[in-house]
């Protein structure tokens, strides 16, 4: 049996807002309305041969499971969002009403433009709209998902890789609310000192900079281009000069004579961007210090989840070499009491990916022997062997030489890379040239994606998911299979995972946060003592991936403090 599922609430926050109604949709077109009833709603779910039918039902599945629902494990979700989203990545919206309407080009849109109306006027609160003609948006909110669930369906149906891919994601909407609720608890005083150090640092660049504003882009364009006269590096969507930070360093590499002007400008950006992150953290935390963020499984039009309420996913690393004012906003954050923080990632996971996709042969031969991939492209910027740099420079650089060598496949130009190695322009160049050379595919690699996208419009990840690119940004190709194929294996280690914590450990241990490709995890101090078993055993389970053929290595850290403190270990 199929139903939709509909819940209505004082606001979108699972751990804060209250369900005041649902609705319930059947095959034949009626919609049941009703009070939110605890007891009601539990039996609905109790019969798991109903399978339930929602429109973003990470949304559901969340504010459920928050208000002492009980879904059993064999529920059967399906999720007209997330249909959407595998169908068409490049739609405008997958909203409910944007996607229905889509297909129903002449629906009546009165009600719903009524409900909008009354809920902007009455503090964004759905409780507050007229009940009539609540009740009404509720029947269309219970009948859209029925008849976008018989389109969509069939189609996913049809394409085994595809519909694979669509149950793994129903999947990794568990995880997401898992990691939620779990939270990430900020180090209150570590935070409140970094950011008085922040003001009084930033205070300075202002006195330093007082004929212009470094905030601005109109102000940073005006004094590169107009009174530094330096020539432009690309433009904007809209048509006006970049002043990104790329150009930034580019230029920076081409025109040393202005190198203090650079470096203000991205000292003064970096400060400020930290301080608005970083004063986040503190906005967004509880009363328990612990952060709930919001983490959207699919959000991306490559499939990587997106997190908000706040951004973790942009908790900065130090110690990156085209990153010269990095913030240790690591250390806002620190471990429960009595807990320890794992981060485990994956070691060169997108060199991997990119070299078994193109088949640079000679890549894949180190990598499945456990070498370093960054090893060789790296003694090939620089122009000499690992031995000839000491442990501390060898750091620094092959931390260059990843960077450069990861830009490569994208089309890396010679001024970039010397911005980036920290090279002359000419000595990149020798650099570049030796790279080509030794590694052509993977040197070719965006221009091979892009010719994929002008010929079919789209690139097809490792597990068979379709990626529609623009064909006037067919030059994103690349990015888009190398964010899609890193999704998509990231999602399914984090669901073998997920299963193993709570079959295995009775949920003692307890995923945290994914951060592309690294994910954090606690657990007990009691139960540091069996490190070596669940260590061994997540390393598997992350590194044998249906639909991945190349080798995939783990690399471990642990902080018994700060998540800036964590050390690595060996497994």
């Amino acid at each position: 049996m199929l139903t939709t599922f509909d819940l209505e609430t004082t606001g979108l926050n699972p751990f804060k807002d209250k369900i005041f109604s649902y609705c319930i949709g059947y095959e034949d077109g009626h919609v049941d309305v009703f009070d939110y009833n605890k007891n009601k709603v539990q039996e609905y779910f109790n019969d798991t041969s109903i399978e339930k039918i929602a429109h973003n039902y990470k949304f559901e599945y969340s504010m459920l499971r928050m208000h002492g629902i009980d879904i059993p494990d064999d529920t059967v979700w399906h999720d007209t969002m997330l249909m959407s989203q595998l169908l068409n990545n490049m739609a405008y919206s997958h909203g409910l009403k944007e996607i229905y309407w889509t297909y129903d080009t002449e629906a009546d849109r009165t009600i719903d433009t009524e409900v909008m109306r009354q809920v902007k006027e009455r503090g964004m609160r759905f409780d507050r709209v007229d009940k009539d003609l609540f009740r009404k948006y509720q029947i269309l909110d219970g009948k859209r998902p029925m008849l976008l669930f018989k389109l969509f369906y069939p189609k996913l149906k049809s394409n085994d890789a595809l519909y694979a891919e669509y149950r793994n994601e129903i999947e990794f909407v568990k995880v997401c609310f898992e990691m939620e609720k779990e939270g990430l608890q900020v180090n209150v005083k570590e935070t409140e000192s970094l950011l008085e150090y922040l003001d009084v640092e930033i205070n300075k660049l202002i006195k330093t900079a007082d004929y212009t504003n470094l905030k601005s882009d109109a102000k940073v364009r005006n004094l590169l281009f107009n009174q530094l006269k330096l020539p432009s590096v690309k433009y904007t969507e809209g048509g006006s000069l970049s002043v990104d930070k790329e150009v930034i360093l580019e230029l920076r590499g081409r025109f040393p004579e202005h190198e203090s002007v650079f470096n203000l400008i991205l000292k003064t950006r970096a400060y400020t961007y930290s301080r608005s992150i970083i004063r986040s953290y503190l906005k967004f935390k509880g009363d328990d210090n612990i952060i709930h963020p919001s983490i959207q499984p699919n959000e991306a039009a490559t499939g990587r989840p997106s997190c908000r309420n706040p951004n973790l996913l942009n908790v900065a690393k130090e110690d990156v070499l085209n990153n010269p004012y990095p913030i240790p906003a690591r250390k806002c954050f620190q471990c429960k009491q009595k807990e320890i923080l794992y981060f485990v990632d994956y070691a060169g996971l997108q060199m991997r990916l990119i070299a078994d996709d193109c088949n640079e042969q000679e890549m894949i031969d180190t990598i499945n022997k456990g070498g370093d991939v960054h090893q060789v492209p790296t003694e090939l910027f620089y122009g000499k062997s690992k031995d000839k740099f000491t442990d501390k420079e060898w750091k620094k650089y092959r931390g260059a030489g990843k960077n450069t060598n990861f830009a490569m496949p994208f089309g890396c130009s010679p001024v970039k890379a010397a911005a980036v190695l920290g090279l002359p322009l000419n000595v990149a160049k020798a650099g570049i040239d030796a790279y080509k050379r030794c590694f052509p595919r993977v040197a070719n690699y965006a221009k091979s994606k892009q010719y994929q996208v002008k010929t079919h419009g789209y690139i097809v990840t490792p597990h068979g998911r379709i990626l529609y690119v623009p064909k006037n940004k067919a030059y994103m190709g690349a990015n888009y299979y190398i964010q899609g194929a890193e999704a998509g294996l990231m999602k399914r280690a984090m669901n073998k995972i997920y299963k193993y914590f709570k079959n295995e450990w009775n949920d003692n241990l307890r995923l945290v946060l994914d951060i592309y490709d690294e994910i954090i995890f606690s657990c007990p101090v009691i139960l540091e003592k069996y490190e070596s078993i669940f260590v061994k055993d997540v390393t598997e389970l992350m590194t044998h991936i249906d639909g991945i053929k190349i080798r995939l290595d783990a690399e471990w850290k642990k902080s018994y403090t700060t998540w800036y403190d964590a050390k690595g270990f060996k497994v």
